[in-house]
C-alpha cells in the first residue's frame, strides 16, 4: 500500500526528528523525493 502526502510529511518529520537526536547518522537513507 503507498503511503498517504500526510504519511509521507509525518515520515519524514520523524526522521528528522531522529536526525536530531543522532547527528552522526548518515543522511544516505533518505527518500529520493526530499
Amino acid at each position: 500500500m503507498l503511503p498517504t502526502i500526510r504519511g509521507i510529511r509525518v515520515h519524514n518529520a520523524l526522521k528528522a526528528k531522529v536526525k536530531g537526536l543522532n547527528p552522526f547518522l548518515s543522511p544516505a537513507d533518505d527518500d529520493p523525493a526530499t
